[in-house]
């Protein structure tokens, strides 16, 4: 386990009350130069930069969330299966064969899903080892590592250049996880949040 005295956890209250956001719908994506809304009706619209086919989503029909990457964008579908298009270099849009998806992230080059059994699936470069992860309800995708939300309020880390998956210790009572580039962030039930950075990131070239 990660210790909070190794990593000292930011927590900071909110000026006025606040309200936990509910997970469901994202209604609207973007990435660094294009942006993706899911609309009403299960049918999503893009517009930016299309280098690699990442707007291309007009076809698309009952989606009930997406999640974009630095140039892939992902959809759920209803029936729990999942849809990608655009940059796929790293294999971050071979999701044909998911199934039973409950909630999707994703970040640079890789594409998370969560299933309705707790566990997780993962595709895509710099992918951490989430096989052994079980009784999850929320995953949130960083540039090399996946956060993963577990029922009873404790998170979990997978990084992919350390190849260590651990808990993080002393987060508890956390009903949202997400992460950016380098870091992983907690929201607890009394609105306070907690950040704690990866310890491993990749070299810059």
């Amino acid at each position: 386990m990660i210790s909070e005295n190794t990593y000292a956890i930011k927590s900071v209250q909110p000026k006025s009350e606040l309200k936990i956001p509910e997970r469901g719908n994202t209604m609207i994506a973007g990435s660094t130069d294009y942006i993706v809304k899911l609309k009403p009706d299960g049918t999503v619209v893009a517009c930016g930069n299309n280098d690699y086919g990442q707007c291309n989503v007009e076809d698309w029909t009952d989606i009930v969330q997406i999640a974009v990457g630095y140039s892939h964008t992902v959809g759920l579908k209803k029936d729990g299966t999942v849809v990608a298009v655009g940059d796929n270099r790293y294999g971050q849009c071979i999701v044909r064969d998911w199934k039973d998806i409950v909630q999707i992230s994703a970040h640079h080059c890789s594409t998370i899903g969560l299933k309705k059994d707790g566990t997780v699936v993962a595709v895509g470069g710099f992918v951490g080892d989430v096989s052994g992860w079980s009784d999850i309800v929320q995953v949130s995708a960083g540039y090399d590592h996946i956060s993963g939300l577990k029922k009873d309020g404790t998170v979990v880390v997978a990084e992919y250049l350390s190849s260590r998956t651990y808990s993080i210790e002393n987060w508890t009572d956390i009903v949202q996880v997400p992460s950016g580039y380098s870091h992983t962030a907690g929201l607890k039930s009394d609105g306070t949040v907690g950040a704690l950075p990866v310890i491993e990131s990749l070299p810059i070239t």
